[in-house]
């Protein structure tokens, strides 16, 4: 599958249940565009976030990340460097079953430069870079995942207590509707895509 282009991601958002749409922990509205699930549109609203979630992790799979509509800012971390903050850190199994794979253990964490980025710009990150989103309330990425290695297996941290999963599961028709209308993406003209 090709990358969608702006327009065909507005048909699917003036369309939406024509897909299968899951809500993530994170405020993050998600369905696969291809049977291989390489291809996923992301519709973001961090006040939709459960509670509690521990947000900053790594990943099963490399991924190259296009916003296509609102802004996103892109917090990657160095963990067990020489410097940081003590947080929590353990393997997870990702998904609907999502549960701890370990006990958790400390590690040091320590911010890098925030990136920003908006409509049309792409950032790319290696599995095993963690990173915490921040995108704006019905912001639109495409992400295009890459795999390497055990497509289930990632690691998260948190601060203190216990972890909080981002565990997906369906979403409803209200939350979808909520999410696409926070997106209101506008229809481009001829001459405002790219690729």
């Amino acid at each position: 599958m090709k990358e969608p282009t702006a327009s065909e991601v507005t048909a699917i958002l003036a369309h939406p249940f024509d897909y299968d749409w899951s809500i993530q922990g994170f405020g993050m509205l998600r369905a696969y565009l291809d049977p291989d699930h390489v291809w996923r549109l992301h519709l973001w609203d961090l006040d939709s976030a459960f509670p509690d979630v521990s947000r900053i992790h790594d990943h099963p799979w490399d991924f190259t990340s296009r916003i296509v509509v609102g802004r996103m800012d892109n917090q990657r971390y160095e963990v067990d460097g020489p410097e940081g903050e003590p947080y929590q850190s353990a393997r997870i199994l990702c998904g609907e079953s999502a549960h701890l794979l370990e006990e958790p253990v400390t590690a040091l964490v320590a911010p890098k430069a925030t990136e920003h980025y908006g409509p049309e710009d792409f950032y790319a990150q290696e599995a095993p870079e963690f990173h915490e989103s921040f995108p704006t309330a019905g912001a639109v990425t495409l992400v295009k995942r890459n795999f390497k290695q055990n497509r289930d297996v990632a690691r998260v941290l948190w601060r203190e207590g216990v972890w909080g999963d981002a565990a997906p599961r369906p979403a409803t028709q209200q939350e979808i509707e909520h999410f696409v209308s926070l997106a209101m993406l506008p229809a481009p003209s001829s001459g405002e895509e790219k690729g």
